[in-house]
């Protein structure tokens, strides 16, 4: 009897501690731009059709995540869904894969697979970019653009344009573009 109800008590444990938690994304792996304003991924190391988590810090220290995903399709063709990691409908939750499934965190929507990278519904917003020989490349400046999308900010120390002084991001009370 006492072996039975440590065994329950600690399958509940268990059960409290790690089965009843709700999915969290991956932590993204952060990237920085090269000199050019680049920011590049190897396809070889996004080329197993698992969802691959990136972030960029921006200037101001909004943290912009992204995700790349190798897209199954029926002719073969080599087609990658390079996304925001936020969705319009959703905001910036993000998104899961559980076996072959994309999932959105904030409302449970499984995302066809090939819709990853095209606009529309409770999809990942599409991020530009290209593909250049063995590489995804973004441009820092889009993933600029698509810090609107994401509410985590870091701290950044950064030089004012026009005093030339000295701050940190999260203590600045205004921000430039």
């Amino acid at each position: 009897p006492v072996t039975l109800t440590i065994g329950v008590l600690a399958l509940l444990l268990a059960h409290d501690l790690y089965a009843s938690r709700p999915p969290r994304i991956t932590r993204p792996l952060r990237l920085t731009a090269d000199a050019s304003g680049l920011i590049k991924v190897k396809l070889a190391d996004v080329a197993d059709g698992d969802l691959h988590r990136y972030s960029y810090v921006t200037d101001d220290g909004h943290v912009v995540r992204f995700f790349v995903i190798k897209i199954s399709s029926r002719s073969g063709k080599r087609r990658f869904g390079v996304v925001y990691d936020a969705c319009v409908m959703c905001g910036d939750t993000g998104y899961i894969q559980h076996k072959h499934e994309v999932i959105c965190l904030a409302c449970n929507v499984r995302i066809f697979n090939p819709s990853i990278g095209k606009e529309g519904g409770c999809n990942p917003i599409p991020l530009a970019h290209s593909v250049e020989g063995e590489h995804i490349v973004v441009r820092a400046q889009e993933l600029d653009r698509g810090a609107r999308y994401f509410s985590q900010v870091v701290s950044v120390r950064v030089k004012a344009p026009v005093t030339g002084k000295e701050l940190d991001t999260l203590k600045t009370p205004v921000r430039y573009e």
